[in-house]
């Protein structure tokens, strides 16, 4: 199927990108969606941020710290101003800097320090280090100290996950190719932006903890947020969260919506109906699961108008908080959370591409471009499932694209062992709201 699709395309690419990641061939799902191709194109840019809004991000993590983003306005000027490399060369002072080497130092190593001892700077050791944590709103934002995004849980800088959840999300959209750790993401090179609205058990009483993530990511230069969350919203929520998702469009950011996971039919309404993915703003991009042969998974909510496509969503393997499992930080998950992520990662590689898209572009690029099968015919408003480099070849990229780089110039720690990506059993977290909103996972 991938060769009579990509053929159909540009029938004399053939070649294909596989990263030396330990997990890659077991991770079904990227060749499913034509990620190998598409990484022939692109492979990310530091300069796409995506916000991810959920249980927060273990920004420690040995197959994500890379990814995490850091605000540049946090950056301290006495820090920023005195000799910080960009060793990339990007614009940006990012992760891949503060670990870039030179022998075996590192580049800005009078800068950073390993104050958790795990063998890489993170975001764990700036908010640790008072060079960095000073507090002081160096950005003005409101939010001192928000060098990797924000906990709206505990109304402080440290986003930490202290579920699962958010990591699983994060790692399907960003975890670092051929760093030989763990699988790969869909984006090889971008920036995470963490903004926390759930607590340790998944769960929040206050809606405006969930909102709050997208107004900040909105305000501080995320064009995508994923949020893999929602649920049968009262009628004095509604107009809280539909404030924000309108609030997100004006920032011309893409909001990606988990479909559900009860099986229910989102145009219809009813207890069931899922929102926020329900809501009707064009910028919202609304998920459903579908499985390894290309069928709705059962527990997946559909809509012919309120569903825009399909991605894989069962069975998915990705990162985990490595307090979970230290030896090998990676499970498998179900649920049209894991979906949603796929959407938010193929639009961090169209903007990657073509840094000057809109959210309509992005939602009109991957909508087109799906692959249509019947299983989603009369479920989804495309009649498809996702297909990324199909979406990718529809766009040229423009002069002065968003540079892309694939390689280290540094070690990392390495998996001790290969284990069975789906070790983990299929499960939903249920959250209790006032709106009724659930971690759709």
């Amino acid at each position: 199927m991938l060769t009579r699709s990509m053929e159909s395309l540009e029938p004399r690419r053939l070649f294909a990108v596989t990263p030396n990641d330990p997990l890659f061939p077991q991770q079904w799902w990227m060749q499913t969606v034509s990620a190998p191709q598409a990484w022939d194109l692109t492979t990310g840019s530091s300069k796409v941020v995506v916000n991810v809004n959920d249980t927060g991000i273990d920004y420690t993590h040995p197959d994500l710290y890379l990814s995490v983003w850091l605000n540049q306005k946090e950056i301290p000027f006495a820090i920023g101003r005195k000799g910080l490399t960009d060793t990339d060369a990007d614009g940006l002072i990012t992760f891949w800097d503060l670990n870039a080497k030179q022998g075996s130092k590192l580049v800005n190593g009078s800068f950073v320090s390993d104050v958790n001892a795990n063998g890489y700077i993170d975001g764990g050791d700036l908010l640790s280090d008072p060079r960095w944590e000073n507090g002081v709103d160096n950005g003005g934002n409101g939010y001192a100290d928000d060098l990797i995004g924000w906990d709206f849980v505990n109304d402080d800088n440290d986003p930490f996950d202290d579920n699962i959840h958010g990591t699983a999300c994060a790692g399907i959209i960003g975890s670092p190719a051929n760093n030989g750790e763990g699988g790969v993401g869909l984006v090889w090179r971008v920036q995470l932006m963490a903004t926390k609205g759930f607590d340790e058990t998944a769960s929040s009483s206050v809606p405006a903890e969930q909102v709050a993530g997208i107004y900040y990511a909105a305000d501080n230069g995320a064009r995508i947020s994923n949020n893999s969350w929602g649920g049968s919203t009262s009628k004095s929520d509604k107009p809280i969260f539909s404030s924000a998702v309108d609030y997100a469009l004006g920032k011309n950011m893409l909001w990606v919506a988990a479909a559900g996971n009860s099986g229910y039919n989102n145009d219809k309404t009813g207890s069931q109906q899922f929102f926020p993915a329900s809501f009707s703003q064009p910028n919202i991009i609304a998920v459903a699961a579908s499985t390894q042969s290309d069928q709705l998974w059962s527990g997946s909510s559909y809509g012919l108008t309120s569903v825009d496509l399909a991605a894989p969503g069962d069975g998915i393997g990705t990162t985990i908080p490595v307090k979970q499992d230290p030896a090998f930080p990676y499970a498998g998950f179900t649920g049209s959370s894991m979906a949603a992520p796929f959407v938010a990662g193929a639009a961090a590689l169209l903007l990657a591409r073509n840094p000057n898209l809109s959210s309509a572009q992005l939602k009109d690029l991957i909508m087109s471009n799906v692959d249509p099968l019947p299983a989603f015919a009369g479920k989804t408003v495309s009649g498809g499932r996702l297909n990324i480099y199909r979406a990718l070849a529809a766009v040229p990229a423009p002069a002065g694209a968003l540079a892309t780089s694939t390689s280290t110039a540094f070690s990392t720690t390495r998996i001790p062992a290969v284990r069975d990506l789906l070790a983990t059993p299929d499960g939903v977290l249920h959250v209790l709201l006032t709106s009724s909103i659930s971690i759709a996972r």
